[in-house]
């Protein structure tokens, strides 16, 4: 027979201790079930890579040397919501105001955009990767606006000089 003794918090030895082990084997569930397609307990579905590359063909993304030109052809290259495909991109600089995936993924295997900044993943390169989300004809305009001359200032505000 199991006596019901009361602790400080008004759980019993015995609840304190089934309380542990059933947390313990839940951790132990969720640690060896993940739904990041990256990690080595992954079981979920395996999708598609796709490439991005200026330097690819801007065919399919199936390759580096099919790479797509822009992030955002890759996200709408995802063919599905089943989730656990991993979209890659080189090094580089992609001016994209609006990105958006066709898919989300799915609560089991979501879907990744990783980026190779140190060609360990066969771009051939190293760097960053800078997203710029300015004007998408033109991308993000940065001035020097300490350095500009007062007539220089007049006339890149299309201000009127005074007289």
């Amino acid at each position: 027979m199991i006596k019901n003794k009361c602790t400080k918090n008004g759980l019993s030895a015995f609840a304190f201790n089934l309380v542990i082990l059933l947390s313990l084997n839940i951790s132990t569930v969720l640690a060896s079930s993940t739904s990041d397609p990256s990690a080595s307990g992954y079981s979920g579905k395996k999708g598609i890579t796709l490439f991005v590359s200026k330097s690819g063909d801007n065919s399919d993304g199936s390759s580096w040397k099919k790479g797509f030109h822009s992030i955002q052809s890759a996200l709408s290259a995802i063919p599905d919501d089943k989730g656990g495909h991993t979209i890659i991109i080189r090094p580089d600089t992609y001016v994209e105001a609006n990105l958006y995936p066709v898919y989300k993924g799915a609560a089991a295997g979501y879907n990744l955009v990783v980026g190779d900044t140190d060609g360990h993943l066969g771009s051939g390169s190293t760097g960053r990767i800078i997203i710029d989300a300015g004007d998408p004809g033109k991308g993000f305009k940065s001035y020097d606006w300490i350095n500009l001359w007062p007539s220089q200032l007049f006339d890149f505000m299309a201000i009127p000089k005074p007289n």
